[in-house]
């Protein structure tokens, strides 16, 4: 799958990174830069990578938790995620 951004943000990329506008978590997957010099030449040098998206949850939920324990009790809780 090939992925196709908006020109990447100038002001916040640099010759080391690329800032890219509009990832989404459905944007993981591999990437390729490539960069050509001017004429004559027309020298062309790429690197690929993999780029995983993650999010955030909006909301977190613990369930089954009590107010205190003892040393030694034993906990049993279950732990959720929302988006």
């Amino acid at each position: 799958m090939i992925h196709y951004f908006s020109p990447p943000q100038k002001k916040k990329s640099d010759k080391g990174r690329v800032v890219l506008r509009g990832v989404t978590l459905s944007s993981t997957g591999e990437y390729k830069c490539e960069v050509s010099a001017e004429a004559p030449n027309f020298r062309t040098k790429s690197e690929s990578q993999d780029l995983v998206a993650v999010s955030s949850p909006k909301s977190t939920e613990i369930v089954g938790a009590d107010h205190k324990y003892r040393v030694g009790d034993v906990v049993n809780v279950t732990c959720f995620a929302y988006q």
